[in-house]
């Protein structure tokens, strides 16, 4: 059960990770107009909680046990991603942070108790193949999370775009409908309607952002629910029900 449990937690963990990454530096940079390098200042204060939970949770894991370590880590990650579905276009940083710091203190909760779970499930002769483990559920929550999120936002924001480019020459219409970067390049360069461009490129990709970050964030309640259910409590022990049918 800690075994499955680790796994389980590392893979929902990067699932949000790299989804949120893949959604939301898009979203500072070319909505709220942040640059790389202040897109990488602005993030850093995820390490904060990220350091201090990860550094002390094996002082209060005995206390609280791996099932109500996880579920409410994994919980915390999705309330702050779906916190950022109401970011807007003129948000501040302020608007930004809170969120930031609620997903980095669930990332903090669960990194450190779903990795030692992996490893000291299995006897020390067996601790390269819990590392093999370890690393490889980390790999497929990245790919599934830019995958689900990559999906999700470029399907909406193309479909939430496309009808109200009519008016806009063909090669604009398919290239905006691609690509946020691309329309607020040509927006640029076309006078009076750039703006126009700008304004419906930016709020199909909102809706776009919105509807990923839901989606994240439902993957990641799906991922709670399970731990809630499979992973053993303080006592060391799964559910009186779940052991009863296994």
């Amino acid at each position: 059960a800690d075994f499955a449990t680790g796994a389980v937690g590392i893979t929902f963990l990067f699932i949000a990770n790299f989804g949120f990454f893949y959604v939301e530096m898009q979203f500072m940079q070319l909505v709220m107009g942040y640059s790389a390098l202040e897109t990488a200042f602005a993030l850093s204060p995820l390490a904060l909680p990220v350091l201090v939970f990860s550094a002390t949770m094996h002082l209060y894991l005995p206390k609280v046990g791996l099932r109500t370590a996880v579920t409410l880590g994994l919980l915390l990650i999705a309330a702050g991603l779906f916190a950022m579905r109401y970011l807007e276009a003129d948000s501040t940083f302020l608007d930004l942070m809170w969120p930031l710091l609620l997903a980095a203190s669930g990332i903090g909760l669960c990194t450190a108790p779903t990795t030692s779970a992996i490893m000291n499930a299995v006897p020390d002769e067996k601790q390269g193949v819990a590392s093999a483990v370890n690393d490889a559920t980390r790999e497929i929550g990245a790919a599934i999370g830019i995958a689900v999120a990559g999906s999700i936002l470029a399907a909406v924001y193309h479909n939430s775009l496309a009808p109200h480019l009519s008016a806009f020459p063909a090669q604009i219409r398919d290239g905006a409908t691609d690509s946020l970067a691309y329309a607020l390049s040509m927006s640029e360069q076309m006078g009076p309607q750039g703006a126009r461009l700008t304004d419906l490129a930016q709020a199909a990709f909102l809706d776009a952002t919105d509807q990923a970050l839901l989606a994240l964030s439902l993957v990641l309640i799906a991922g709670a629910v399970f731990v809630a259910i499979w992973s053993p409590g303080r006592d060391g022990r799964q559910w009186r029900v779940l052991r009863r049918s296994l």
